[in-house]
């Protein structure tokens, strides 16, 4: 975990190798950190492919998400997918990005990262000009966050798409 934090992943998937040779049925049931940790370096990276496939073994082990890392992990690729979308001129980025901010929304609404997802959906929302569900989105989150950023961001927002729509 260490040698991936800090973005050594070749020393890092060595080890992993390693744990999938003496752990092949995940008894030990670290894999799904292991593979969530690397998911996320490699989308720090901009390696959306080979994170998207580490992202695929932690569902594939972890339905449950004990520890929390798949609301991290599904904000990190909305986030990239987000950013993304506009450079690349990708269209589909943006629905990527709603899937998976929409993904710790519905799934996981005890996640620390539960309010931002919502934030970020608003905001991708507002950037594909469907204002009208950033508003909506925005309001609600607005009238019942008690994180004070969080307020202030979708009350920005709010000012700003509701000067557009006069």
């Amino acid at each position: 975990m260490i040698y991936i934090k800090r973005g050594n992943l070749e020393r890092g998937q060595t080890l992993v190798d390693k744990i999938q040779e003496l752990d092949p049925s995940n008894q030990f049931r670290v894999l799904p950190q292991v593979y969530a940790e690397m998911a996320l370096a490699h989308v720090n990276q901009g390696n959306i492919v080979e994170g998207q496939a580490l992202l695929d073994k932690v569902l594939a082990l972890d339905l449950k998400d004990e520890s929390t890392y798949l609301s991290k992990l599904h904000v990190s690729f909305g986030l990239f997918y987000g950013q993304n979308a506009e450079k690349r001129g990708n269209e589909d980025y943006f629905q990527k990005a709603e899937k998976h901010f929409n993904t710790v929304i519905q799934k996981y609404p005890q996640s620390k990262l539960y309010e931002g997802a919502q934030l970020y959906l608003g905001i991708t929302y507002a950037i594909q000009e469907k204002k009208q569900m950033a508003i909506s989105l925005l309001e609600k989150l607005s009238s019942h966050t008690k994180d004070a950023y969080i307020q202030e961001r979708a009350d920005h927002i709010l000012e700003i798409l509701k000067k557009q729509a006069e």
